[in-house]
């Protein structure tokens, strides 16, 4: 397809956008201070004709917030932003295998995090909170779910939310929080195949023999970018999160703690973490209560075995509400320490590990509270930014569509932490002195989030279960979300309604 002389590319774009849309403007103001960034100078080179391929990828990245959900949808619709642009332009760029689409990724999170430290204003009292002076890369993963038995490389999944097994992919997401914010860096898909048992018919997968063979196949270089992420399929996500964090301290993202859930610590994750850096990264981490054996004493004991001999050591913390017992150890030759806390009201101890032996219990808890971070990121990209609703069977489609959401959700970090927090332009003068306060909005967000954990302590349940099982109940999610945006933006029509009805 030939060029049409009659387009005028992005700048077209944002034309239309300051009559049809002021957030999407907003977007394409600041993104335009992402185009520095090597790897977008660099993406029209994967274009040997017709449209530069940065023009589709501005599209792209706003598809959700103002075209519409899909290409098809964009196209078959009235609006015409670059004349005979056809559906086979995107769907090239998302095919290509050769696009480097991880570096591309990182390539907007150094940009970020370059125009952050170029405008921020420290204030004049520094944070005394732990959570604003640390920076801590989170590991956790979310099931991607599929709808087409024909995806290439799909599977089986076990969904730990739901007890059961789901058609998609396992997602490891790597993210990083610099002391005020959380962005995404590195991703993997990973698929289960399954182990053999005896008298059971063994499928692969999950999937019949059918199934299998109906699955797209693609060949692919293996020089190529697409045939490493393929080959991710099948490593284990311990072997990828070691290799994510690698990665990261080369670009240049060095935490001081490493936050994960209990699925992921072992003795390769700690011991691996601990050579980063000359031992500068330490692990914050829960733990289950297994049989695995810490030596205390020059004795081997298990988690539930140290916890029976220090109860008469525990001590009450009042800020946290909880019980707790600290205890040093070693793991595998490993220094650590392990905290034992109980909230108020439940029978159950959680285990909480690190390998900053000078850490305190409640720092602890308040920096792997971070974690959450994570959750929401997933449920917000799941929500509003596209995340996982490709069904396309090429996999290199799949990466694309990951690493756009994930873009997408950079940018408006970045739009929500100058807007909000961060003082910049003639709109605010030398004179306001900057400090990160907490809107309304963010203040019902910690009163519900408190409410949440009371219900938690009532019923047993673990935290990231029960907020996971509650936002995936479509209803309510809608509900909450619809209050916040109220309460955050007092000028809109909704607030109406609450007038109307006191």
């Amino acid at each position: 397809m030939l060029r049409n002389q009659t387009a005028n590319h992005i700048s077209e774009l944002q034309d239309f956008f300051i009559t049809k849309s002021t957030t999407a403007n907003k977007i394409i103001e600041v993104f335009q201070g992402f185009r520095v960034c090597n790897a977008l100078q660099n993406i029209n080179k994967y274009k040997q004709k017709g449209y530069e391929a940065l023009d589709a990828l501005y599209i792209l990245l706003l598809l959700p917030f103002t075209l519409g959900d899909t290409v098809n949808s964009l196209i078959k619709s009235s609006v015409q932003l670059i004349p005979d642009m056809g559906k086979d332009v995107f769907y090239r760029l998302k095919n290509n295998p050769e696009i480097y689409w991880r570096g591309l990724l990182y390539s907007i999170a150094k940009r970020s995090q370059k125009i952050v430290q170029e405008n921020s204003i420290e204030p004049d009292k520094p944070e005394t909170d732990i959570i604003f002076q640390v920076k801590c890369a989170i590991f956790d993963d979310t099931v991607i779910r599929k709808t087409g038995y024909k995806i290439e490389g799909v599977g089986k999944v076990f969904d730990h939310v739901f007890q059961q097994y789901v058609l998609g992919y396992k997602m490891l997401c790597c993210c990083f929080w610099d002391g005020k914010s959380l962005n995404p860096l590195d991703f993997s898909l990973h698929s289960e195949k399954g182990k053999k048992r005896k008298n059971k018919q063994f499928r692969p997968y999950g999937l019949t023999k059918k199934q299998l063979k109906n699955r797209f196949l693609k060949r692919r270089d293996k020089s190529t970018h697409g045939y490493k992420r393929k080959k991710e399929l099948s490593i284990s996500k311990i072997t990828i999160m070691l290799e994510m964090l690698k990665r990261a301290v080369k670009h240049g993202f060095v935490p001081d703690y490493v936050l994960m859930d209990k699925w992921f610590i072992s003795e390769k994750v700690i011991k691996t973490i601990r050579l980063l850096k000359k031992g500068g990264i330490h692990i914050v981490a829960a733990c289950r209560k297994d049989k695995r054996k810490y030596v205390f004493r020059g004795k081997g004991y298990s988690a539930s075995e140290l916890l029976t001999m220090n109860k008469e050591k525990k001590k009450h913390c009042r800020s946290m509400k909880t019980l707790y017992i600290v205890v040093y150890a070693e793991y595998k030759g490993v220094p650590i320490k392990l905290f034992f806390n109980k909230p108020s009201r439940r029978k159950n101890w959680e285990l909480l590990v690190t390998t900053d032996l000078k850490l305190s219990f409640i720092n602890a808890l308040k920096i792997y509270r971070i974690r959450w971070g994570i959750e929401v990121f997933f449920k917000e990209c799941k929500q509003h930014l596209l995340l996982g609703k490709c069904q396309a069977q090429d996999f290199d489609t799949q990466i694309a569509d990951i690493t756009l959401s994930m873009i997408r959700y950079i940018i408006l970090n970045q739009c929500k932490r100058f807007n909000s927090y961060e003082t910049l332009g003639e709109a605010f003068t030398n004179t306001r002195i900057f400090t990160l306060e907490l809107t309304l909005g963010q203040r019902l967000w910690f009163l519900f989030w408190e409410i949440c954990r009371k219900l938690c302590e009532l019923f047993e349940m673990e935290e990231v279960l029960f907020m996971r099982k509650l936002f995936s109940i479509p209803e309510f999610e809608e509900s909450v979300f619809r209050f916040f945006d109220i309460w955050n933006n007092p000028q809109n029509q909704a607030m109406d309604e609450i007038n109307n009805a006191v």
